[in-house]
């Protein structure tokens, strides 16, 4: 083989893996991707959306969270919900099938509080620049 054979050989072995690479990469998305593509839109905006299945809540649970691991995870009697660094996904029951919210992580800390306050807090709250400690101090 010549050296301009193996150069051209080099090279298409070299396209191949990286076609490869990039398949893979464009196929792990991410979790709010992942339910866009999975499940129906039912309405939203900027900030929001909410989606249906069919299938129970625990199922798209496991769904979502084979494919995405969240950062931090509960449930309550009124749902689930999944904390990613900046979405939280929210899944509850609706008749025989689930409602699945995204929300960015502000929108959604405040939505299901009732449910995460105290439990979670937020990435980068508000919190975190407040100073305080008493008479004096940090002032």
């Amino acid at each position: 083989m010549s050296r301009k054979e193996k150069i051209v050989l080099s090279s298409v072995a070299l396209g191949v893996c990286l076609s490869i690479i990039a398949l893979i990469l464009a196929s792990a998305g991410s979790p709010r991707d992942y339910v866009r593509k999975h499940y129906r839109y039912v309405s939203g905006d900027s900030r929001s959306a909410v989606y249906a299945a069919s299938e129970p809540p625990s199922s798209v649970v496991a769904s979502i969270r084979s494919k995405h691991k969240p950062a931090d995870q509960m449930s309550t009697p009124s749902g689930y919900f999944l904390r990613y660094h900046d979405l939280i996904v929210a899944v509850t029951g609706a008749g025989r099938g689930s409602r699945i919210y995204l929300d960015d992580e502000r929108t959604g800390y405040r939505r299901w509080y009732g449910y995460v306050g105290g439990t979670w807090g937020t990435y980068s709250g508000s919190g975190e620049g407040v100073r305080g400690g008493g008479p004096g101090v940090g002032k």
